[in-house]
């Protein structure tokens, strides 16, 4: 992959939209935040994405299984990482996410962006 890869992350907590695009930016990936609210976001006009983060547990009600259908819809073949407070990924969205990454860890989110875009990661610290 030649460009820097535009990552898609998905959260309701625009702090953590925040810190998820400052951690992807400082490592040569270009992020594309979207917050999600009260509805699963739908993508028919968002420009193309490399890979998609996508947080797991949303406050507002919406299921990240929903969540990951719409992003489906729009990018039938995407790589998506699911984030998540748990130990491993939920039952519910295996069928549909490619790999999954506990929150709180930055560098493991980095390494598995990195090889699942095929592109080399910057060395810059988190």
């Amino acid at each position: 992959m030649s460009h820097q890869p535009r990552v898609l992350i998905l959260d309701d907590d625009p702090s953590h939209l925040k810190l998820y695009s400052w951690i992807l930016e400082r490592h040569g990936f270009t992020p594309v935040p979207v917050l999600v609210g009260t509805k699963p976001p739908t993508f028919e006009d968002h420009p193309d994405v490399d890979l998609v983060v996508l947080d797991y547990t949303y406050r507002t009600g919406v299921k990240a299984t929903e969540v990951a259908e719409q992003v489906r819809k729009r990018w039938a073949e995407i790589q998506i990482i699911v984030l998540s407070d748990m130990m491993w990924m939920p039952d519910d969205i295996k069928g549909t996410a490619n790999s999954f990454v506990r929150k709180g860890e930055p560098e493991q989110l980095i390494a598995k962006v990195a090889e699942l875009t095929g592109f080399a990661a910057n060395a810059a610290g988190v």
